[in-house]
């Protein structure tokens, strides 16, 4: 059996990373093939654009990007037209229909894929949400702030430009998707699992929960002497309170929650002494380490990108809490390698985080959008005892072992593959 792997990037942001582990599981089983716009490794099974189609590909991706710059001036999330395809994917989409070849398809956005060419995939594919996009119009996630439109074909709300595109995207997709039958939808999060099965224009289709994996041999505790031994490096004392969190788009994205958690922490500073506030450090990876987030004027340190996973764990390892205070999360992939390193996580109820985060057992939940409450639960987290705290991280640590891990999503994504290869047999049996 042969698993045809297609993403954008398998390299590059949250998405690809996680089609680079499915790829991984799969290649641990079967013979496997990639093919994406970004090159990956060096390898006979890994198919990329070249330099010149890269090139051209980006080319159109500019066009695409000048369109969009006027339609959301106004607008927080992000959004895709996907008005082009990337050739060498169109290709070896064609060369996978009418073969028992499996097609698992990730994140294609970034014009990977024409919205126009989601009529060509293949009967029986997986296709991976790894965002909102394929069940909303342009827009990658609905924004909570704005009418509803995702689930209902954007059918309320204000006749602006930005809604009308997402309006005419969303009845493309409907046309070409709404019929089929035949796709097996898979997504990271209980959550996105409800909201494919409530939209028109996949609910007919098979919806299976497959998590992220998490690598928790790498995402594991640090030892008491390293923990120690990095924040000496840093100049942070042992006694002291140390929250990590991502600073990426923070202040371009409204849904990573940098408004409430700024108002949050402006509100804690509120509550405690001065004392206890100079105890309290920021430590912020992503972006750059000249980053200008400083928030409520406590004491930042910029790890700016960490490009390595055992990098991320010092990261998650060196501190006390991990703060994740996005308004939407497809999974919560930070969430769940903080957890996986022993560090428990204060975020909001909302989204792919309920997977993940269970209020007082491995985290503090806060209620969703209410900076109130986030500013309570931070507080519960600074005060929590050295033991309570320690107990937390091993309830979280546990959770994504026994629901995450590797092994554990290798099972349920080897029996998927499995069953998509016998109804595509049996299909093309009865076609005979």
């Amino acid at each position: 059996m042969r698993v045809n792997y297609f993403a954008f990037s398998f390299v590059r942001g949250g998405a690809a990373i996680a089609a680079e582990k499915f790829y991984y599981l799969g290649a641990r089983n079967f013979d496997v093939r990639s093919f994406s716009v970004e090159s990956s490794q060096s390898d006979l099974h890994r198919k990329a654009t070249s330099p010149f189609e890269y090139r051209y590909h980006f080319f159109l991706r500019l066009l695409e990007h000048a369109f969009l710059f006027f339609l959301r001036k106004d607008v927080d999330v992000k959004h895709s037209l996907n008005l082009f395809s990337c050739r060498l994917v169109q290709r070896a989409l064609q060369s996978c229909s009418g073969s028992e070849e499996i097609v698992h398809i990730h994140w294609i956005n970034n014009d990977t894929l024409s919205i126009w060419d989601l009529a060509k995939v293949p009967p029986y594919s997986i296709i991976t949400l790894h965002d909102e996009w394929l069940i909303a119009g342009a827009e990658h996630y609905q924004n909570p702030f704005e009418p509803p439109g995702a689930l209902d074909g954007y059918s309320s709300g204000g006749a602006t430009l930005c809604r009308l595109v997402n309006k005419y995207c969303w009845l493309l997709k409907y046309k070409l998707l709404s019929r089929r039958k035949d796709l097996v939808i898979t997504a990271p999060s209980s959550w996105l699992c409800k909201r494919a099965a409530q939209s028109p224009t996949l609910a007919d289709n098979d919806i299976v929960l497959l998590p992220n994996p998490i690598d928790t041999e790498v995402f594991s505790p640090l030892p008491a002497e390293e923990k120690k031994h990095l924040r000496n490096k840093l100049g942070i004392g042992l006694e002291d309170f140390v929250l990590v969190f991502g600073g990426v788009s923070l202040e371009n994205n409204r849904l990573k929650g940098g408004v409430e958690l700024e108002k949050a922490l402006v509100a804690l500073s509120e509550r405690l002494p001065k004392d206890a506030l100079d105890r309290i450090t920021l430590l912020v990876f992503g972006g750059s380490e000249t980053s200008n987030v400083h928030l409520a004027g406590l004491r930042t340190i910029h790890f700016g990108r960490v490009s390595s996973p055992d990098g991320m764990r010092g990261v998650y390892g060196v501190g006390d809490f991990t703060v994740v205070p996005s308004l939407v999360e497809a999974f919560g992939q930070v969430a769940a390698e903080s957890l996986s390193c022993g560090v428990p996580v204060v975020c909001f109820d909302t989204s792919g985080l309920r997977d993940i985060v269970n209020h007082e057992v491995s985290g503090f939940v806060a209620e969703f959008v209410s900076v109130n409450s986030l500013a309570d639960q931070l507080e519960r987290a600074y005060r929590l005892s050295e033991a309570d705290r320690s107990q937390m991280g091993r309830s979280g640590r546990s959770r994504i072992e026994s629901g995450f891990s590797f092994e554990k999503v290798e099972a349920t994504y080897l029996d998927l593959l499995e069953r998509v290869h016998s109804r595509k047999h049996e299909r093309l049996q009865t076609n005979k």
